[in-house]
Protein backbone atom coordinates (compact mmCIF):
# COMPACT_ATOMS: atom_id res chain seq x y z
CA UNK A 1 0.00 0.00 0.00
CA UNK A 2 0.94 3.62 -0.45
CA UNK A 3 0.59 4.29 2.81
CA UNK A 4 -0.69 3.64 6.13
CA UNK A 5 -2.26 5.32 9.20
CA UNK A 6 0.80 7.53 11.11
CA UNK A 7 -0.38 5.43 14.57
CA UNK A 8 1.35 2.20 12.57
CA UNK A 9 4.30 2.66 10.94
CA UNK A 10 6.04 -0.17 11.80
CA UNK A 11 4.99 -2.56 8.85
CA UNK A 12 3.25 -2.68 5.47
CA UNK A 13 0.89 -5.18 7.26
CA UNK A 14 -0.12 -3.30 10.25
CA UNK A 15 -3.22 -0.41 9.53
CA UNK A 16 -5.97 1.40 11.37
CA UNK A 17 -7.78 -2.41 11.45
CA UNK A 18 -6.81 -6.26 10.20
CA UNK A 19 -6.97 -6.34 6.80
CA UNK A 20 -10.32 -7.99 6.10
CA UNK A 21 -12.69 -9.84 3.32
CA UNK A 22 -14.87 -12.47 2.09
CA UNK A 23 -16.03 -13.93 -1.11
CA UNK A 24 -19.19 -16.26 -2.31
CA UNK A 25 -19.49 -17.93 -5.49
CA UNK A 26 -20.80 -21.29 -7.56
CA UNK A 27 -18.89 -24.18 -8.40
CA UNK A 28 -18.85 -27.53 -10.68
CA UNK A 29 -17.15 -30.89 -9.99
CA UNK A 30 -16.57 -33.66 -12.78
CA UNK A 31 -15.55 -36.86 -11.31
CA UNK A 32 -13.15 -38.32 -14.25
CA UNK A 33 -11.98 -40.69 -12.10
CA UNK A 34 -12.79 -42.25 -8.42
CA UNK A 35 -10.26 -40.17 -6.98
CA UNK A 36 -9.93 -37.16 -9.69
CA UNK A 37 -12.39 -34.20 -10.40
CA UNK A 38 -12.12 -31.62 -12.59
CA UNK A 39 -13.53 -28.36 -11.42
CA UNK A 40 -14.43 -25.20 -12.03
CA UNK A 41 -15.75 -22.26 -10.09
CA UNK A 42 -16.63 -18.63 -10.23
CA UNK A 43 -16.81 -16.14 -7.42
CA UNK A 44 -17.02 -12.55 -6.25
CA UNK A 45 -14.09 -11.29 -3.08
CA UNK A 46 -13.92 -8.14 -1.79
CA UNK A 47 -10.89 -7.10 0.76
CA UNK A 48 -10.11 -4.08 2.48
CA UNK A 49 -6.95 -2.22 4.05
CA UNK A 50 -7.06 0.80 6.23
CA UNK A 51 -4.82 3.09 5.09
CA UNK A 52 -5.52 6.61 7.33
CA UNK A 53 -8.08 7.31 10.59
CA UNK A 54 -10.32 10.28 10.67
CA UNK A 55 -7.82 12.87 12.41
CA UNK A 56 -5.17 12.02 12.12
CA UNK A 57 -2.73 11.59 9.03
CA UNK A 58 -1.06 9.17 6.89
CA UNK A 59 2.59 8.10 6.50
CA UNK A 60 5.06 6.48 4.21
CA UNK A 61 8.32 6.68 2.22
CA UNK A 62 6.00 7.18 -0.82
CA UNK A 63 4.18 10.04 1.16
CA UNK A 64 8.01 11.25 1.64
CA UNK A 65 8.79 10.93 -2.16
CA UNK A 66 5.48 12.82 -3.18
CA UNK A 67 6.42 16.00 -0.79
CA UNK A 68 9.99 16.30 -2.68
CA UNK A 69 11.28 14.90 0.35
CA UNK A 70 10.07 17.54 2.62
CA UNK A 71 7.89 15.10 4.79
CA UNK A 72 6.52 11.65 5.54
CA UNK A 73 3.19 12.56 6.79
CA UNK A 74 -0.02 13.38 4.59
CA UNK A 75 -2.43 16.39 5.89
CA UNK A 76 -5.22 15.44 8.22
CA UNK A 77 -7.83 12.94 7.24
CA UNK A 78 -11.44 13.98 8.12
CA UNK A 79 -12.60 10.61 7.15
CA UNK A 80 -11.59 6.83 7.61
CA UNK A 81 -10.06 5.96 4.35
CA UNK A 82 -9.69 2.48 2.67
CA UNK A 83 -8.04 0.77 -0.02
CA UNK A 84 -10.67 -1.38 -1.50
CA UNK A 85 -10.11 -4.53 -4.00
CA UNK A 86 -13.30 -6.01 -5.64
CA UNK A 87 -12.69 -9.31 -7.92
CA UNK A 88 -14.99 -11.20 -10.10
CA UNK A 89 -12.95 -14.64 -10.17
CA UNK A 90 -13.27 -17.32 -12.69
CA UNK A 91 -10.84 -20.84 -11.96
CA UNK A 92 -10.19 -24.25 -13.70
CA UNK A 93 -8.03 -27.12 -11.78
CA UNK A 94 -8.34 -30.42 -10.64
CA UNK A 95 -9.35 -31.93 -7.00
CA UNK A 96 -7.37 -35.18 -6.04
CA UNK A 97 -9.26 -37.39 -3.38
CA UNK A 98 -8.03 -39.63 -0.61
CA UNK A 99 -11.22 -41.47 0.50
CA UNK A 100 -11.65 -42.99 4.25
CA UNK A 101 -14.88 -44.48 4.32
CA UNK A 102 -18.36 -43.24 3.01
CA UNK A 103 -18.61 -40.32 4.87
CA UNK A 104 -15.38 -38.39 4.57
CA UNK A 105 -13.22 -37.32 1.73
CA UNK A 106 -10.13 -35.71 2.02
CA UNK A 107 -8.84 -33.73 -1.06
CA UNK A 108 -5.84 -31.15 -2.56
CA UNK A 109 -6.52 -29.23 -5.42
CA UNK A 110 -5.13 -26.89 -7.36
CA UNK A 111 -6.64 -24.34 -9.99
CA UNK A 112 -5.42 -21.38 -12.38
CA UNK A 113 -7.55 -18.53 -12.65
CA UNK A 114 -8.74 -15.36 -13.92
CA UNK A 115 -9.69 -12.37 -11.86
CA UNK A 116 -11.55 -9.01 -13.19
CA UNK A 117 -10.32 -6.83 -10.37
CA UNK A 118 -10.96 -3.30 -9.46
CA UNK A 119 -8.97 -1.94 -6.86
CA UNK A 120 -9.88 1.95 -5.11
CA UNK A 121 -9.28 4.34 -2.49
CA UNK A 122 -12.45 5.05 -0.93
CA UNK A 123 -14.41 6.59 2.55
CA UNK A 124 -15.22 3.85 4.05
CA UNK A 125 -18.96 4.07 3.39
CA UNK A 126 -17.83 4.67 -0.29
CA UNK A 127 -18.98 8.03 -1.12
CA UNK A 128 -15.36 9.74 -1.76
CA UNK A 129 -13.53 8.38 -4.19
CA UNK A 130 -9.27 9.64 -3.80
CA UNK A 131 -8.44 7.40 -7.16
CA UNK A 132 -8.42 3.72 -8.32
CA UNK A 133 -7.66 1.00 -11.34
CA UNK A 134 -9.04 -1.87 -12.46
CA UNK A 135 -7.68 -4.65 -15.22
CA UNK A 136 -6.89 -8.26 -15.13
CA UNK A 137 -5.11 -10.59 -13.08
CA UNK A 138 -4.17 -14.08 -13.53
CA UNK A 139 -2.88 -16.79 -10.81
CA UNK A 140 -2.25 -20.21 -8.94
CA UNK A 141 -4.71 -21.49 -5.91
CA UNK A 142 -3.76 -24.37 -3.93
CA UNK A 143 -6.45 -25.76 -1.65
CA UNK A 144 -6.73 -28.15 1.06
CA UNK A 145 -10.18 -29.58 2.05
CA UNK A 146 -12.48 -32.41 3.35
CA UNK A 147 -15.91 -33.41 2.26
CA UNK A 148 -18.68 -34.74 4.71
CA UNK A 149 -21.36 -36.98 3.08
CA UNK A 150 -24.80 -36.67 3.91
CA UNK A 151 -27.93 -35.92 2.97
CA UNK A 152 -26.02 -33.01 0.90
CA UNK A 153 -22.25 -32.86 0.90
CA UNK A 154 -20.30 -30.18 3.18
CA UNK A 155 -16.95 -29.29 2.22
CA UNK A 156 -14.49 -27.31 4.90
CA UNK A 157 -11.83 -26.14 3.18
CA UNK A 158 -8.30 -24.04 3.23
CA UNK A 159 -7.13 -21.65 0.12
CA UNK A 160 -3.76 -20.32 -0.58
CA UNK A 161 -2.89 -18.01 -3.82
CA UNK A 162 -4.79 -15.84 -6.29
CA UNK A 163 -4.44 -14.21 -9.33
CA UNK A 164 -2.51 -11.00 -8.50
CA UNK A 165 -3.65 -7.77 -9.52
CA UNK A 166 -0.84 -5.55 -11.48
CA UNK A 167 0.61 -3.39 -11.77
CA UNK A 168 -1.70 -0.86 -10.39
CA UNK A 169 -1.19 2.54 -11.49
CA UNK A 170 -3.26 5.21 -9.76
CA UNK A 171 -2.77 9.16 -10.60
CA UNK A 172 -3.84 12.15 -8.15
CA UNK A 173 -4.05 9.80 -5.47
CA UNK A 174 -5.32 12.21 -2.19
CA UNK A 175 -3.75 15.23 -3.82
CA UNK A 176 -3.20 16.44 -7.19
CA UNK A 177 0.10 15.56 -9.06
CA UNK A 178 0.45 12.20 -6.91
CA UNK A 179 0.91 9.43 -8.22
CA UNK A 180 1.15 5.53 -6.79
CA UNK A 181 2.35 2.77 -9.06
CA UNK A 182 2.48 -0.59 -7.71
CA UNK A 183 4.73 -3.47 -10.15
CA UNK A 184 4.32 -5.78 -7.53
CA UNK A 185 0.50 -5.62 -6.86
CA UNK A 186 -1.82 -7.01 -5.00
CA UNK A 187 -3.52 -10.30 -4.03
CA UNK A 188 -7.17 -10.15 -6.14
CA UNK A 189 -8.31 -12.15 -3.40
CA UNK A 190 -6.62 -12.21 0.22
CA UNK A 191 -4.06 -14.99 0.09
CA UNK A 192 -5.39 -17.32 2.74
CA UNK A 193 -9.12 -18.25 3.47
CA UNK A 194 -11.25 -20.49 4.95
CA UNK A 195 -14.06 -21.51 3.37
CA UNK A 196 -17.43 -24.20 3.54
CA UNK A 197 -19.48 -25.42 0.66
CA UNK A 198 -22.40 -27.12 0.37
CA UNK A 199 -23.49 -29.18 -3.25
CA UNK A 200 -25.87 -31.71 -4.33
Amino acid sequence: MPCWPETNTNSYSLGGEPVSGYGFGVGFDYKAASNIALIFDIAFHTWRYQVAEKGSRSTSMWVFEQTDYSSYYTGTFDRDAYFFMDATVMRFGVRYFFPVNEKLEPWVAIAYGMAAWKGDFMTEDKSKTYGGDNSNGFGVSYMVGVDVHTSVTISFFIEGGSPVAKPIEVEDLFYSGWSWKSTAGEHAMLPYRFGISISM
